[in-house]
């Protein structure tokens, strides 16, 4: 079964649209199951709230479930330190010139690839990302449920 992390940029649509709000309640009633949350995106979106009343609820309504069922991730060291390489080349000896969000992106990637979990962004710095992450798999789009057939029923109704 495959696996999916949710980049920040993704939950935002869904907080400030209601047509992106209702795509990711329809994502998750279909691979709920399959989701992971980075604790990266989680600390990103701590960042965002306003209010305590707002970071409590993240942590309890939204990262609670995520955390229960044993599907939050962080990265490892070894995570880390591929990042830390991937920055260096990116960055050309200049890490000032290195956009703020990229060293979070970098380690959401490398971490998704060493979990095998599919990364789900509107963020184009991953389709950059690919080539310095070998198999880091990144979608623009949430994936559609494939069809299950409907078992046939005999005659007698089963």
């Amino acid at each position: 079964m495959p696996k999916f992390a949710l980049d920040t940029n993704v939950y935002i649509e869904a907080i400030r649209d209601s047509a992106h709000r209702e795509a990711l309640k329809n994502f998750f009633r279909d691979w709920l199951p399959s989701c992971h949350l980075s604790a990266i995106v989680l600390e990103e979106l701590l960042l965002g709230a306003l209010t305590e009343d707002q970071a409590d609820a993240l942590e309890n309504e939204f990262a609670g479930p995520f955390l229960r069922r044993a599907r939050i991730f962080a990265p490892s060291v070894r995570s880390w330190g591929w990042s830390g390489r991937i920055l260096a080349r990116l960055s050309r000896g200049r890490p000032d010139h290195l956009p703020r969000s990229l060293p979070n992106d970098v380690l959401l990637a490398t971490s998704c690839r060493e979990e095998g979990i599919a990364v789900i962004t509107r963020d184009r710095d991953f389709r950059r990302l690919v080539r310095f992450v070998p198999g880091l798999v990144v979608l623009e789009s949430y994936p559609r449920l494939r069809s299950r057939p409907e078992r046939k029923r005999d005659g007698a109704g089963n």
